[in-house]
């Protein structure tokens, strides 16, 4: 294109040096032929623009962060003129539509209809716009360019996805605290008396029912252990760019979901801690109950004045702690003075995990673990 441009410089240079040493009518036509080039070219772009037509569509509005959904694209030309070059470009910083490269040029003739059927996938959960970002069209000797918004898009109201974590082998980091400390916690058996196995404990017998059935009956411990979980997260927005708060906090709502599903899929009753307004807790002991937090999630706003060691002090000075054995917590970035309060938390007996979900590099955190406190990094 730049070429181009410098070619028609070039040729309207030499028309103004024609009619200034040579005159006649032949320079003159030669000059009014060279003028009228952009005119014509920036006429027929204003024809495209105008008889251009596009209609695009998703055919349902339940979209999950990473599942792809049916995607309608349509491109007409209304004219009586060839389109000799219309590019599409797509929001590709948030989704992905598949057979359909970013800026894609095509070549339409008068009457044609280009039908794409395809799948769009979103990146990430939140409110965004999906589809066609704009178009650009070039003119037939291609010297200029236009491109222009669409005046209407797509909005995506998109979920974070529920990852199902099956088996404690997905979760490594986990394998050691649950296993290890879960089992720590109370026991609360209901006496049911069986019959006696060889290799049974003398002291599991119940006497009583012996005596009564005239052989030996021992209880049998069916109580489920008192299993206390607490998951708390970070909820706060430290910046107003797009760009950077999806990605952080679609990762962040997956984490929490995901754990929260897989405490549920195990029947363990958890608790929920977290800020919006005012600071808000959830008790998930269902699925119906996860099923509420999710759909709760799904439309919750990260708020810029929300600040998690507010939510962690209240939390600790309000008891809300006390009953907790474990707690899990999801955090956007590691301080001292966050890790100092963790440190006390493990020392009052507490088992603590935190997920840190940030590009920043928090080895210097994670090597000061310990049987108590264990520090996961996630990249956003």
């Amino acid at each position: 294109m730049l070429v181009r441009r410098v070619v028609l410089l070039s040729l309207f240079i030499l028309s103004l040096i024609s009619i200034s040493f040579f005159g006649g009518m032949l320079s003159h036509l030669f000059y009014y032929a060279v003028l009228l080039i952009p005119v014509v070219c920036l006429a027929y772009l204003l024809y495209v623009w105008l008889r251009f037509g596009i209609h695009q569509r998703i055919r349902t509005r339940n979209i999950i962060a990473g599942e792809p959904v049916p995607y309608h694209l349509i491109l007409s030309n209304q004219g009586r003129v060839a389109f000799t070059a219309v590019a599409v470009r797509l929001h590709s910083d948030y989704s992905f539509v598949a057979d359909v490269p970013d800026k894609k040029t095509f070549t339409m003739l008068p009457g044609d209809r280009i039908v794409i059927d395809t799948r769009l996938t979103c990146k990430y959960r939140g409110e965004y716009a999906i589809g066609v970002e704009k178009l650009i069209i070039t003119d037939f000797l291609g010297i200029f360019r236009v491109s222009y918004r669409m005046p209407s898009h797509i909005e995506a109201i998109v979920k974070p996805r529920i990852n199902r974590l099956e088996t404690l082998e997905e979760m490594p980091e986990l394998v050691t605290f649950l296993q290890s400390h879960l089992r720590e916690l109370d026991n609360e058996p209901d006496f049911v008396v069986r019959d006696y196995i060889p290799g049974d404990s003398l002291k599991k017998i119940h006497w009583k029912s012996t005596a009564k059935s005239r052989t030996l009956k021992v209880r049998n411990e069916t109580g489920t252990i008192k299993q206390r979980i607490i998951l708390m997260a970070d909820l706060g927005r430290s910046t107003r760019k797009m760009s950077v708060y999806l990605p952080l906090e679609n990762q962040i709502l997956e984490q929490v979901i995901a754990l929260a599903y897989y405490f549920v899929r195990q029947n363990i009753p958890s608790e929920f801690l977290f800020s919006t307004d005012r600071h808000e807790s959830r008790m998930i002991g269902g699925i119906h109950q996860f099923n509420l937090l999710y759909e709760e999630l799904a439309a919750l706003h990260f708020r810029e004045n929300i600040d998690f060691s507010d939510l962690l002090e209240y939390a600790a000075q309000s008891g809300l702690l006390a009953p907790a054995s474990v707690i899990f917590m999801v955090v956007q970035k590691l301080d001292d003075g966050f890790f100092a309060a963790v440190t006390r938390l493990c020392q009052s007996g507490k088992v603590v995990l935190v997920y840190a979900i940030s590009d920043a590099d928090i080895s210097a955190y994670t090597r000061q673990g310990s049987d108590r406190l264990r520090i996961v990094g996630i990249k956003p």
